[in-house]
């Protein structure tokens, strides 16, 4: 990984350790909604009861009753990110990406990290990550394609989510992410095999769909890493949402994004990149339509 989020995916891999063997399928508890003693069941969180609590439930749910709630906090004077891990469980397909609605609110240089890893046999044999560095307003969808090294169907998965500082790992106090609905989807098929290819160009492509209502998604590509802002502005030039903003990974990239209150009609959304190591700026925009 360039760019330090490598020093995140150490630091997951490191919590991580070893992997051990399967549970329920095909994600357990995605919704977050069943949980038992302050953790959600099926997951396992790095609370230390009277001590430090980064993982609690909450009622900001994209949907149903509960989402989970991962806030960097204070321990001994530290400190201390969320991390949590779902129970190995089992699967019997090449499942092509791992999907979630998540609500990030970042400090410093803080990003959120969702990982999935699949197994054949205990051996890892594919895997998918999504590395989010930018605020969010309300839900958006993220996406992680997952590539395998082999032609065989994994037995088993297991889900990894974590904050942490892109510089010295241990995050900055007060960020925090709310997650909920994970899923699995899709098939790849064995001509899929291979290291994962990226974009060599920034875009900003059509939203879909369009006309929209209420919600439609965002889809734009990132050659390296960037800063990025994803904003809908009205015909008058006013921005009427910030979508996203802050720094994403090179790769393909989606954001599901709710209209909430605005009014029917023509807008505009306009994406601005900043390459993280040339400082090369990218602007597009592109016009949808709210049928309300």
């Amino acid at each position: 990984m360039r760019n330090g989020y490598g020093k995140l995916w150490v630091l997951m891999f490191l919590l991580i350790g070893g992997v051990a063997h399967p549970q329920t399928n095909p994600i357990p508890n995605p919704g977050f909604e069943n949980w038992t003693a302050g953790s959600p069941d099926h997951w396992i969180a790095n609370n230390v009861p009277g001590f430090a609590t980064p993982i609690t439930q909450s009622s900001n749910a994209h949907s149903g009753s509960l989402a989970v709630r991962g806030e960097v906090v204070s321990f001994a004077g530290m400190p201390y990110p969320p991390y949590l891990q779902s129970e190995m469980f089992p699967v019997n397909h090449r499942y092509a990406r791992l999907t979630g609605f998540y609500q990030f609110q970042p400090q410093g240089n803080d990003s959120l990290g969702i990982l999935i890893v699949l197994f054949k046999n205990g051996m890892g044999i594919g895997a998918g990550v999504s590395v989010l560095g930018g605020s969010t307003s309300g839900y958006v969808q993220f996406t992680a394609p997952i590539q395998y090294n082999t032609s065989e169907v994994p037995d088993s998965a297991q889900v990894f989510i974590a904050v942490g500082d892109t510089t010295i790992n241990t995050g900055t106090i007060g960020s925090y992410f709310l997650m909920d609905d994970l899923a699995l989807e899709g098939t790849v098929g064995i001509a899929d095999v291979g290291e994962p290819s990226l974009p060599t160009e920034f875009a900003l492509e059509q939203n879909y769909p369009n006309p929209f209502n209420p919600a439609t998604t965002f889809r734009f590509t990132l050659p390296r890493a960037a800063d990025v802002q994803l904003s809908v502005y009205n015909l008058l030039g006013q921005e009427m949402a910030r979508v996203v903003e802050g720094r994403f990974s090179a790769g393909h990239h989606e954001i599901r994004w709710q209209a909430g209150n605005l009014p029917g009609g023509v807008y505009l959304y306009r994406m601005t990149a900043r390459d993280a190591v040339t400082g090369e700026v990218f602007r597009a925009t592109r016009k949808m339509v709210l049928m309300k």
